[in-house]
């Protein structure tokens, strides 16, 4: 079929439908027809483009207030060249007081947390439509007790690659200080906007998690670092499991820092080392399929000569970006600022290790600042995908 003498539909049109449609169906949308296939490729590619850095500010207003704006920068290589494209204040239906922290990213989605409320209230932002979308609270969430105050840690952004499908994950392992996990939590947009479409999903026996290591999500599937035994951990959103996934790559000593980021497209693992002149920084990959995995070492980073307050850290969870040639993203103070420092790889090949070497004279290429904030680093890609698809008919 191709598609000449059977659809008369305006191609500007054609176009900016298929542009609110997910990447994952506009790919099936090309097997139609010659003409689909050509306006998708010409109009609305259906490999999203590579991922920008979007710097997520937040600025203590006091009395339980932070505010959060999004920025994007879309050039590494440039100094100084970032855009806001969200700017924070009360999320749906929480009212005036409010702490808002970024979950993550899935394209141009952004999950956001509002820490005021008794287990979290999340929602999602679409910056490039101006749209929200709040979802429901947890389970019981007016019992949930305790000072807990950080509760975006407990919570991931998954999209699975396949379906296109968006699932929040939830760990609710904030009651135990040993971080005992029975069951993880999942909520799929698509479903019903109610209470009930939270799910448990049971976790293996003895599960457990290290919320400071992060919780991170990686290609359909949500990572954390267990306790004690020191392992990987994944909820997997196309079946809905949760399982061991890899040892640590190696081994975490006190005094260390360690989490896990997503290094382009894979599962990553960061840990840094203080020497009294130096910081050195490993980032570990998973490499293989799920059948066959192992640990590689593809990244080094080395801070020299400032104090240890005042050192320069690896951006996280999102510190790596390919727009503008592979650079290295890491976040510093500077003159009562927090500012965001690009670095270009030495040594990265393919099969080789790369590189960032800094120090105070040569800090790397300032691309974002922000005075009296604290500053976390996402990848974003704009959607024109609509949220209003997935809200509770009326």
């Amino acid at each position: 079929m191709d598609g000449e003498g059977c659809w008369d539909f305006p191609s500007d049109a054609f176009a900016e439908i298929l542009l609110r449609l997910p990447a994952t169906s506009r790919r099936r949308f090309r097997l139609v027809c010659r003409h689909w296939c050509d306006v998708i490729d010409d109009r609305a590619p259906a490999r999203p483009s590579e991922p920008k850095p979007l710097t997520y500010v937040i600025r203590d207003r006091g009395w339980s207030c932070a505010t959060g704006s999004a920025y994007v920068i879309d050039d590494p290589a440039a100094e100084g060249r970032c855009r806001e494209v969200w700017r924070g204040g009360p999320l749906p239906a929480t009212g005036c007081c409010f702490d808002t922290r970024m979950v993550g990213t899935c394209n141009g989605l952004l999950c956001l947390c509002d820490n005021t409320r008794p287990g979290g209230a999340v929602s999602l932002v679409n910056p490039a439509t101006g749209e929200s979308l709040a979802l429901p609270p947890l389970p019981g969430h007016a019992r949930i007790g305790g000072i807990i105050t950080r509760w975006h840690e407990t919570y991931g952004f998954v999209q699975h690659p396949a379906t296109g499908r968006y699932t929040v994950v939830h760990l609710p392992c904030y009651s135990d200080r040993t971080g005992q996990l029975d069951a993880v939590r999942a909520f799929t947009l698509g479903e019903a906007v109610a209470a009930s479409a939270w799910r448990d999903v049971a976790a293996p026996v003895g599960a457990n998690c290290r919320l400071d290591a992060g919780l991170v999500a990686v290609d359909g599937a949500a990572y954390w670092v267990t306790k004690g035994s020191e392992r990987v951990m994944s909820f997997d959103a196309e079946d809905e499991r949760v399982a061991p996934v890899a040892a640590l790559p190696v081994a975490v000593v006190d005094g260390n820092c360690c989490h896990l980021t997503e290094v382009r497209g894979r599962l990553g693992f960061v840990v840094t080392v203080d020497e009294p002149k130096l910081a050195r920084v490993e980032v570990w990959v998973l490499e293989g399929g799920r059948d066959g995995r192992a640990w590689s070492c593809r990244y080094r980073v080395q801070v020299h000569g400032a104090p240890k307050a005042s050192r320069q850290q690896l951006a996280r969870p999102h510190f790596v970006f390919a727009r503008a040639g592979e650079c290295v993203l890491t976040i510093g103070p500077e003159d009562r600022e927090s500012v965001v420092f690009a670095h270009r790889l030495a040594g990265a090949g393919r099969l080789q290790c790369g590189e960032v070497r800094t120090n105070e004279r040569k800090p790397g290429t300032p691309v974002a600042r922000a005075r009296n904030a604290h500053i976390r680093t996402f990848a974003y890609v704009e959607t024109r995908e609509p949220l209003s698809v997935y809200s509770r008919a009326r």
